[in-house]
């Protein structure tokens, strides 16, 4: 009785690009998608996001360790038409900036030394740290980090000519599947632009050289993981004591911020809370030059 209404009016309030990101527990979790495809229309769901906040050991059988935040689109037939894609930046990305410029001071020109050095760090990090996901970006060139991409035509059958191997002057291994590419002048172009990865002979296939600064951002993932206890230890530093329950996790909260709004969106929380989403969408505004506002 509380919750529906509420939810009625949101969908009313919400722009046709517009989107509802709903937070609850395993309890609730299926009578709130039953109120959902009722007030928005079950072909409006997009997704139950599910949020590892770290083990529990308050159970006697089974520790839930997990929330959802349930996704609806106002129109999701019209995100399709628009073409419309969620993206978030990647974790972990200034961690590796960081390391490169690093490496640049320490090796200068030397792209080996640079690229061993990466690689050894990768090595070196937690498989929980957000960077260790991107281990496969450990090669360096005058451009920045990148790693050696597939270069071969996307579902077979593409086109097969001679690539010279730039040391060897050998013919290069090709791809089963064929050069991305049906132009060998275009390859030429990508070759004598250093855009493209060969191997130390001619017996291994080229690679396409991508870069990380032109991969930055991703398709959101439906399960992530966040320490759940760390948004009440942040309040808690803020202000001094636990004035609130179970605060949202500000730093969740501007991921959906950062990847479904841009420019002047307004941003409504119905539930105000602590006001975690006021201080996400400030947050967001200040990471990208936004002027996002918020009705809590």
């Amino acid at each position: 009785n509380m919750m529906y209404p509420r939810l009625k009016l949101a969908r009313d309030l919400l722009k046709k690009d517009g989107a509802i990101f709903v937070s609850c527990d395993e309890g609730e979790q299926a009578r709130l998608r039953v109120a959902m495809d009722e007030i928005f229309g079950q072909e409006n769901f997009v997704a139950d996001m599910i949020w590892a906040a770290g083990r529990k050991n308050d159970s006697r059988l089974i520790s839930v360790s997990h929330e959802y935040i349930v996704c609806y689109a106002r129109d999701k037939g019209f995100l399709t038409e628009q073409k419309v894609e969620w993206r978030q930046r990647k974790k972990g990305l200034e961690d590796i900036y960081t390391q490169y410029e690093r490496l640049k001071r320490e090796h200068a020109d030397d792209y080996s030394a640079m690229t061993a050095g990466m690689k050894e760090w990768y090595k070196g990090l937690a498989d929980s740290h957000p960077a260790k996901a991107h281990k496969h970006y450990a090669h360096v060139d005058r451009r920045g980090v990148y790693f050696p991409d597939n270069i071969s035509w996307p579902g077979g059958g593409g086109p097969k000519y001679a690539v010279l191997h730039p040391i060897t002057r050998r013919p290069a291994s090709v791809p089963s599947r064929g050069w991305m590419t049906s132009d060998p002048e275009k390859m030429q172009q990508w070759i004598d632009d250093d855009r493209v990865h060969f191997g130390g002979d001619e017996s291994s296939v080229p690679c396409i050289k991508s870069y990380l600064k032109d991969r930055e951002l991703q398709t959101p993932y439906s399960v992530f993981y966040q320490d759940g206890r760390a948004a009440t230890k942040r309040l808690r530093d803020l202000m001094g004591g636990d004035y609130f329950d179970f605060p949202k996790d500000e730093i969740v909260l501007q991921e959906i911020v950062e990847m479904l709004t841009s420019g002047n969106d307004v941003v409504v929380d119905l539930f105000a809370g602590s006001g975690t989403i006021g201080q996400s969408v400030m947050a967001q505004n200040a990471a990208d030059g936004g002027n996002r506002r918020y009705v809590l």
